[in-house]
């Protein structure tokens, strides 16, 4: 925590005290620049989609087609098959081999990050604390091998996957840790905070779909249907998506955005920069302001619909029908999908976002 106290210049591309570093120096500006370059840009995101899609077809294998099954448990598959396959292809695929039960840790130490940050300190909260240190411990075993055993200077630093580190956003994490002398407890807990983030969101979030989905048949048919477009096949036979298509499926994107908007519920906090005053309230510069999304996401003067309130799951709440017109002079009618003019209280991310943005599906 220290090396985060000392740098005041912020995480913006302009600092915002007079102690100015240069950006090399700026740890919250580099750790952004790093996530930026690994992580959202459009290389990382092609070969996660390529990388997940491998792993998570090698553990749907475990489970046969055509056998009966008396019990279908949808968020515990996707919480172990899913988040097992993204970690492979996050993180390579040694830090599930290391660690026997690793899976089953990362859902015990996910009940407690926001425990440990805001209850009880850790004499007082044992259990948190050692559910943290044994899933800590684990990542840091996996980490000080991987170290020990990566070549830094070597062509797998710029490889899009490979099998220590795993992928780019994996391998910019360690780098950046190391580049600021973090030790190497604290380079195991950024991972696994990064893993917490990974997969604590994502995989209930598509656990909500699915249940939407299976609930609707219609509704099933018509996103099977769409999702053909995303078929592709690669040169050893298997099926994949095109992750660039998925993110344009106008009644997907729907169906997902409606999830997150009922289903996703953050603080957004923010640091006023100057006095400001908002609804007749004056907060001096420095005031911490908090606003829970679900305020926004429920205002029924913004999402509801006749016959369909702000409360309750649409799938076509977020796609209006468009007439077009061929080469031939004939008309069809498709789906589009915006949230045009709904972005100011849409803030799934702890942000709003453009209204034509096509949001991430690829978990």
């Amino acid at each position: 925590m220290a090396h985060f106290h000392a740098d005041r210049s912020g995480p913006t591309s302009l600092p915002c005290s007079k102690d100015i570093n240069p950006p090399k120096k700026r740890i919250w500006y580099e750790s952004h620049r790093m996530h930026d370059e690994t992580l959202i840009a459009a290389r990382p995101v092609n070969a996660f989609a390529v990388s997940f899609q491998k792993f998570f077809r090698g553990e749907l294998l475990a489970f046969p087609v055509n056998e009966w099954v008396e019990d279908v448990y949808i968020f515990k598959f996707l919480k172990m098959q899913m988040s097992a396959a993204a970690t492979r292809a996050i993180l390579g695929p040694r830090i599930i081999d290391l660690n026997p039960g690793f899976i089953d840790a990362f859902w015990e130490y996910e009940k407690v990050p926001e425990i440990l940050a805001f209850g009880l300190p850790p004499w007082l909260n044992k259990r948190a604390v050692n559910i943290r240190d044994r899933f800590g411990a684990m990542c840091r075993k996996w980490y000080e091998l991987s170290d020990r055993e990566f070549n830094w200077d070597g062509p797998d630093r710029d490889a899009d996957w490979e099998p220590v580190f795993g992928s780019q956003v994996s391998k910019g994490l360690a780098q950046w840790a190391k580049d600021f002398n973090f030790s190497t407890k604290s380079i195991s807990g950024a991972f696994a905070l990064f893993i917490y983030g990974l997969h604590a969101n994502a995989i209930p979030i598509c656990t909500w779909l699915l249940f939407e989905l299976l609930k609707d048949p219609k509704l099933f048919k018509a996103i099977k249907a769409e999702i053909k477009q995303a078929e592709i096949s690669k040169h050893d036979s298997s099926l994949y998506f095109d992750h660039k298509v998925l993110t344009t499926l106008p009644l997907l994107q729907s169906v997902f955005t409606e999830v997150m908007r009922l289903h996703v519920g953050v603080l957004i906090t923010r640091k006023a920069t100057e006095s400001v005053t908002i609804a007749g309230y004056t907060l001096p510069k420095g005031s911490i302001v908090q606003a829970p999304t679900e305020i926004a996401h429920f205002d029924e003067a913004v999402w509801g619909e006749p016959g369909h309130p702000a409360s309750e799951f649409w799938a076509y709440r977020h796609v209006k029908e468009i007439e077009t017109t061929d080469t031939d002079g004939r008309h069809a009618k498709r789906l589009e999908f915006s949230i045009s003019g709904k972005t100011g209280s849409f803030f799934p991310y702890g942000k709003d976002i453009p209204a034509k943005v096509p949001l991430g599906i690829d978990c």
